[in-house]
Parts: C-alpha cells; structure tokens; sequence
C-alpha cells in the first residue's frame, strides 16, 4: 500500500499545481461547516435486538456514520431537518427532527430489513406495485451510483467491470477513444436502448466507421453522464421493443440521476498507468438544493482530463525509398534498404516516437441538473438538463504519411513525412421537462418532452493536400473538414392504473397505455474546398485533406417523423403467478410501421424458488444517420485516373439504385428467455437465464465493393454514372441476419459479521452469434460466390461472430470494517479473434482468454473525508502479441488495437479523495 501511494506521488508530480489546491479547498470547507455546528443529536440505530455499525446517518448537509455499537453524534444549528437513515440490506429511514437551541437529543432508530437481497426497480414494468429485481418476470440487474468501480472514470468502462452481459472492448486505435461503442448480449450498440431518468436518450451524431467493433452502428454516449450524477442504473437483459419501442432489441439501460438535497460531494480522481504516461484527473462536485422545502433540484459538474498512452513497437520497413513488390533480387531489395537506413540516419528519424499507438489525449466537461416540484397533492413538475463538451485530439487513427508516399506526401512541407492530428470537438446536450399527477379516480398519468442535441466538427491539422503539391511550403496543413449534428425530441403521454379493487380473486392489475410523438433531423456539413478537392487529378497525387473533409455531396439535411402507441397488462394471479402482456405500434415517416408483442411470466414455486420466462418480437428502426450517411475515404493507392477512392453511399442516392440496393428496413427480432431465480438462504441468491435472440435483416454496412477484373460489372455500373474516379462502395443494406444464444449467471451473497459487513458476488454470461443468412444486398450484381465474399467478407463476418468473447466472468467482494473498505474484482475475458480481409487465412488472430484483477482500499478519516487508492490490471497483464508479421504495419504495431478483450495500456494506478459537507 505505501510503495502504490509512494509510485502515485511520484509519477502525478506534474499535477502537484491542481492537487494543492483542491487539497487546500478541501480542508476549508471541512473547518467552516465544523465552526458552525452547535446542538447535538445522538442516536442508536439497530435491527430489533441488534445493532447495526457502519449505518449512514444524514441531516441536511451533516453525515455520520454509526460506531461499532451502532451509535452515531452530529453537531448541527437549530431548526427542522429530514433524518435519514441507510444501511446496506435494510430499507431507508426517514423522519423529520426538530432541534432545540442548546440541546443534546437521543433517538433510537430501527430499520427493516430489505425484502431478501432485492433492489426496487422501475425498468421493465409499468405497475403501480413496486418489485424488487428478485421478483420480476425478467431479468434486471441494479447497480447503485456507490457502487460504481472507484478505478473508473467513465460509466461504459463502469459497467463492463459490474455487468458481464455488457461488454465495450477498449479500442485504441479510432475515435472510439472519444465514443465507445458498446451493447449488450454480444448485439450491436444501437440494438440496445438507453433512458435517463426513464426517459428516450438521444444517440451520437456520427456513425462509427472504424474497421472493428462496433463497425457501422449508432451509439447512445454514456460517458456524457458523469458518475457522480448517478443515483442508479438498471439494466434490463431482454428484448424490450413491445414496452420501449426501437432499439430494444438486446435490453435496456436506465440512467437514474440523483434527488438529494442538503449535502456538498466533491470527489477527486488522480491515475495513471504503470508505464508512467495516460494521467487521467477527475473533478466532480454534486450538491443538491431544497425548493421552498417541497421540491428540489439537483446539480453534478464534471471536469476530466486523460493525457495520451505510447505502446507501439519499432519500425524497421523502409521510410523514404519503396522497395518493389516483386520482380527483383534480394541483393537489389537490400541495396535499397541500405540506402534508406543510411537516409533515416542523415535526418534522424525516430522509428519509435514518430507515430502514436495509444490513447488519445481527452477534456472532457459535463453538467447535469436534475429537478422535481411539487404543483400540489397530485401533481408534480419534473425536469432534467445535461451538457457535455469534449475535445478529443486523437494522433492515432490516421495512418501515418512516410515519404516514399509520394501520391499523400508534400515533400517540401514535409520530408520525414508526416502524422495527421485530428482535433473532434463534440458538443451533446439534453433538455426534459414534464407534468405527472394522480387523478381522484386513481389515474396516474405523466407528459413529457425531452430534446436532444448531439454534434460533432474536426480539424485536421499536421496534414496535406497532395495534389497542392505546385504551392509548395505555402500550402495549407490545416484544414477544417466539417461535422455531423443529430436533433432527437422525444414527446410522451402515459396513463396507468390499478384495477385490483374491481377483482376479487387477484392479487393486483395494472393497465397502462400511452403513446410517443418523436422527430429526428440528421445533417453534415462540408469541409472548406481544400479538405475534399483535388486540384491536380491528372498528377497521380491525392486531393483533399488526410482524412478527407465532406464534400458538396456528402451535405445532407433531414428529418422524420415517429408517432407509437403501446398498452401493457401486468396482473399478479395470486402470491404465485405474475405474468405481462405488452404490444406497441411505430409507424415511421420514412420507411412504414412495426408491431411488436411481448409476453412476459413469474411463478414462484416456493418462497425460495422461482421460475420466470419471456418471449416477444421486436425491431430496430434503421438510424437516421445510417439511411442518410456518406463518406469518401482515399486508399492512398493508385488507378489509370491517378487516385483510388472509395465511397460511401446514401442508401437513396442513384449510385445506390444502379446497384439495386433496397431501402433500409427495420430490423426484426425474436427473443426467447427463461431462468430460475433461487434465494439460496437468508444472505444468498442466483439467478440464471438462458436466452435465444434472432435478428432478421440487421442493418449493415457492406464491405467495399471493388473495380476489377474478378467483378467487371461493378466498373461497368460507375462508369455508366461517369464515377470513373471510384475504385470501391460500400452501402448500408439489410443483408444479414443472426442469431445469438446465451447463459447469463448472478449469485450474490451480503452478510453482517460482528462489526463488519461483506458482500461478495459472481456473474458470469456465454455468448455465441452466428450468421445464418446473407442476403444478396446488390440485386443488379451477379447472386455468385466472388460478389457474396465481397459484400460480407471474412473481416465483416468475424466481427459479428467471433469478436465479443465468448465468455466473461466478474468475481468481486468488498468488506467494510469500521472505518476501512477494501474490495477487488477479477474479471475473466473470454477468447476472441480477429479475421482479416482476404483469401488466405494465414493472418487470422486468436486471443487467448485473459484474466485482470482490480482492488482499492479506504479509510475514512471523518465521516466527511474520505482517501482512497487502488489499481486496475493489478498484474499489469497484456494481451496476445501479434504474430503475423503483416499485422504490425512493419514492427509498428506490437498488439491488436481493435479486437483485444483488455486494451493494451497495462496496470492502472488510482488515487481517490471524496469530501462531504
């Protein structure tokens, strides 16, 4: 412990400047809010007979923690406060106290024990009788805002550490480092739905392009929500779509913001990773406001910043002379290799520290505001705003330019070659605001809107235009390449009631209904002319910036309509069967209608035991950005035009229809589940859940279609649309479909040993897609073996197949005595492969399964303060090396930076401090 305090001190050393202060703010803050205490309120909290230690106790901004004997003090001023009492395991305490100038008062609390390890959840049911997640009909895990990983600074890489369904690789080598697409049960990020608050979350405005994970999809960005916001997340593992609408199709994600009042949290973050580089600082501070004593409103404020990670090897291929392919001798290859030393050597070029492979370097600011008031008895307003600005300068992603490039490189602008920096700001933020009540014939109804903005522009900086080769050193490096902005707003109307009063042999029944009014706009914005244009196309050399900038035909600006209506019946028979009857309608403005059904059972064969079960059809509408996107991306070969290009085409352009690419259509699902949940004993529960998810026509963007002479027809189409220019398309298409089976395990265990409490806990989920039918997308290219392997290549095929592991298992415990805590975890990441492009599968990757394990460790100096440290990948454990030469881009690259299970970063070293007043 003292040699990890002594390696943080010691390697955050350049931080000093902001750990000082903060420090100094700290102790302030603490002293003023002791000076001003005065009166005392003692107490003793127990369960009947038996005191409970380590209870919270808080009153407006004053916490206190219940000593061994289960007693607590707190100095506060006169006046009317709210009590409030929590303990792992039981249920929340709350009184109003009144304090007295000049008195010391004595209160005895008692706190019922929660019903058997369960967590009341509002995910997955529209009833008016609370359940806890032991007792519904489907799955849904709850993971409090405290328990959240204390190593982690964002909420995907949160919840991949707590829920093994959930999974978000860590890909270096892309904007992934900004956004990171992830999902659950082995599907796509956007066949997952997310809600704040309860509410439709909005997703990204781009489209994640990168040849890896997540290939072609829309994301929802969970790291736009700071953690210290996070009252709770539920994650529902089942198909959704009947209750939820679109994007459903793997489960659902729900974000609950904090409501708390009276109390100031500040919390400090400081890493990095062992190699010394990748500081990550992370400032929080959450402080909650009472509205006229009735209402409140909640605000976070997040400030991060992460410093970019170096983990590449050493280059040894040629850098200023290109040697043939074939066609000459060895003694001629090695004569120019030595030449190209003997130049590498004359300009001292670094073959190491030229070209980053890591992290990018982040800032990363956000706000939340979250509020609630009450208009009377039975009616409340309801709001929740959040911003998000973020700034990501990622040297990573392009390829580097050497000079022997002599079609990308401006050799008098750079003659070493040269690295692109690609400068993404985005800018995401959200507004929601509603009405709920309770009518006087037992009506509970909400309205609400919520509007979501999500953009993104770049700069390029570092680069060139290649074919301005004439203006020499006066040629422009920098270029402004443009953006992406999507528009989400989101109107609902829900009614529901209980009708158990009207039955005499039911236990409960719930009807719901409502309905959904959402419009969508999608735009991109061109780049100034020299980020696309080619000036000199007859020069063989490429136009426009590297990576290009949008162009004239790439700008798009679009909107759709969606209008749904849903009903849902929830009835518990007796006090053993509960079963949910859900069906909802979305008719799209651009494509048409679906209907989706689901039916959902519990029965409890014992108090102990008990059986659940679901089955249900569902879509996901094809995103505005998908049907609307497109890209050009130069190869940086050569053709008979001087330039090889590929684009990326609208699935409604005209190159679209010469290949007889269908309209986009939704995708359609059918999901089965079953499991058993078991209250193994008073401390102890399982549940286990098999599931089969089939999905028909999963959107899917193809692989490039190239111009040669093993597919003719392809040039003969863009030759007849005068695209001489291009080599290859890619569209978006509904050519796959898939089905995924799976096992999801949760055993959970907590107990109260003498003074201490510990909580230990085991998951694990196998997970298999396969590919059961490809569809010919192109109806006017031959239906014959050379075209199906273009469109969905080995690259494409494994990456649904065979780049999620195919089984994780999470270990974790975490015992608090007194004032210490100390937890850890060991997750179990399961194989994974990376199938490469082409014929031959000499280049195919196999990873191995990895183990990493995380611990942390803190004290409580004043139930007010709080210091903790700790470290993720403990034993500093790496993936797979790669083994085939022609994977490391000459030496370059040591690791896979798309498809590892762990990241390639290694150990992690974390200091934490927390501060309440």
């Amino acid at each position: 412990m003292l040699y990890l305090l002594k390696r943080i001190i010691q390697h955050l050393a350049p931080l000093r400047k902001v750990v000082k202060p903060l420090w100094f703010i700290f102790i302030t803050l603490y002293a003023s809010a002791s000076l001003a205490q005065s009166c005392i309120l003692k107490g003793l909290v127990k369960e009947e007979e038996t005191v409970l230690p380590s209870a919270t106790v808080s009153m407006a901004s004053n916490i206190s923690v219940t000593n061994s004997k289960g007693e607590f003090s707190i100095k506060i001023n006169p006046g009317t406060y709210l009590l409030v009492v929590t303990h792992a395991g039981y249920r929340k305490f709350e009184q109003e106290i009144i304090i007295v100038a000049n008195e010391t008062k004595t209160v005895t609390i008692g706190l019922i024990r929660a019903e058997q390890l369960g967590e009341v959840v509002v995910l997955g049911s529209r009833s008016s009788i609370q359940r806890n997640n032991m007792n519904t009909p489907v799955p849904v895990e709850v993971i409090r805002g405290s328990q959240l990983p204390a190593g982690e600074t964002g909420i995907t890489r949160q919840l991949v550490n707590i829920v093994p369904s959930f999974n978000s690789p860590i890909q270096t080598l892309s904007p992934a480092t900004v956004t990171n697409p992830a999902g659950l049960r082995g599907l796509g990020s956007d066949e997952t739905l997310v809600l704040l608050n309860s509410r439709r979350r909005h997703t990204t405005s781009s489209i994640f392009t990168n040849g890896m994970l997540g290939y072609g999809t829309v994301c929802t960005d969970l790291n736009a929500i700071p953690s210290a916001a996070i009252e709770k997340i539920e994650v529902l593992r089942d198909g959704a779509s009947a209750q939820y609408g679109s994007d459903a199709i793997a489960g659902v994600i729900n974000l609950q913001l904090k409501k708390t009042t009276g109390i100031t949290s500040v919390n400090l973050h400081l890493g990095q990773y062992y190699k010394g580089d990748g500081e990550a600082v992370l400032l929080q501070i959450n402080h909650g406001f009472q509205l006229n004593k009735k209402g409140f409103l909640n605000f976070t404020a997040a400030l991060a910043h992460s410093n970019p990670s170096q983990r590449n090897g050493i280059y040894d291929s040629t850098v200023y002379y290109n040697i043939p392919a074939s066609g000459v001798s060895q003694n001629y290859r090695d004569s120019i290799r030595a030449l190209d030393n003997q130049k590498i050597a004359e300009r001292r070029f670094d073959r190491y520290n030229f070209r980053r492979i890591g992290n990018s370097e982040i800032q990363n600011t956000s706000f939340v505001l979250n509020g609630g008031y009450p208009l009377n008895t039975k009616t409340n307003l309801f709001w929740t705003g959040t911003m998000n600005y973020r700034i990501g300068d990622d040297r990573t992603n392009p390829v580097y330019r050497f000079p022997k490039d002599t079609t990308t490189v401006n050799i008098e602008l750079y003659p070493d070659g040269f690295q692109a920096y690609v400068l993404s700001k985005w800018v995401d933020y959200s507004l929601a605001g509603g009405i709920d009540g309770k009518t006087n014939n037992g009506w509970y109804w909400d309205i609400s809107s919520v509007y979501g903005s999500s953009a993104v522009r770049s700069t390029i900086s570092n680069s060139n235009n290649a074919s301005q080769f004439a203006m020499g050193k006066n040629a422009p490096t920098s270029f402004k390449n443009g953006g992406t902005h999507f528009i989400q707003n989101t109107n609902n109307l829900n009614f529901t009631r209980d009708f158990t009063k009207y039955f005499q042999k039911i236990k409960s029944l719930t009807a719901s209904f409502g309905s959904e009014f959402r419009v969508e706009h999608y735009s991109i914005t061109a780049g100034e002319e020299a980020s696309y244009t080619n000036y000199a196309p007859s020069s063989g050399r490429l136009g426009g910036s590297q990576p290009p900038g949008n162009s004239p035909n790439n700008v798009v600006s679009k909107n759709r309509c969606i209008t749904a209506a849903y009903a849902e019946l929830e009835m518990d028979k007796n006090e053993k069967f509960l079963w949910n009857l859900a069906g909802r309608y979305e008719y799209y403005s651009d494509f048409g209608g679906n209907l989706a059904g689901k039916l959902a059972m519990r029965y409890k064969l014992s108090n102990r035991f008990m059986w659940r079960s679901s089955i249900s059809n569902g879509f996901r509408a094809p995103a505005i950005q998908q049907r609307y996107y497109s890209a050009t991306s130069y190869t940086g070969g050569r053709n008979f035009f001087g330039i090889s290009v590929i684009g990326t085409y609208r699935n409604d352009s005209e190159v679209a229809e010469a290949f007889g690419v269908a309209p986009l259509e939704a995708e359609r699902s059918l999901n089965a589940s079953s499991g058993i949940i078991l209250k193994i004993s008073r401390h102890i529960s399982l549940t286990l859940d098999a599931y089969w998810i089939q999905v028909s026509n999963r959107v899917f963007l193809t692989g490039s279609i190239q111009r040669n002479a093993a597919v003719p027809r392809v040039g003969e189409i863009l030759d007849s649309l005068n695209h001489r220019e291009i080599m290859g398309v890619r569209f978006f298409t509904n050519a796959v479909s898939t089905r995924t089976k799976g096992l999801d395990l949760v055993v959970t265990g907590k107990w109260l040993i003498k003074k201490s409490s510990l909580e230990i806990s085991l998951a694990g989920n196998y997970n298999k897609t396969n590919i059961y039918r490809v569809d010919n997308p192109a109806k006017n290219l031959p239906d014959d073996s050379a075209y199906h392997y273009t469109l969905i290549n080995p690259e494409d095929r494994g990456r649904l197949e065979q780049s999620n592991p195919l089984a994780k298992v999470i270990l974790a415990a975490n015992f608090k005595t007194g004032k210490w805590e100390f937890g850890g975890r060991s997750i179990y990441n399961g194989k994974v492969a990376h199938i490469f492009f082409g014929a031959l599968r000499i280049r195919d990757q196999f990873f191995t399964p990895k183990i990493i394990s995380s611990f942390h460790l803190s004290y409580t100096l004043k139930p007010s303060i709080n210091i903790g440290a700790g470290a993720n990948n403990v034993f500093n454990v790496y993936p797979d090396k790669l083994s085939h030469r022609a994977n490391s881009q000459g030496g370059l690259l040591i690791y896979d930076g798309n498809f590892t299970q762990i990241g390639f970063n290694g150990g992690y070293y974390f200091l934490n401090m927390s501060f309440n007043f």
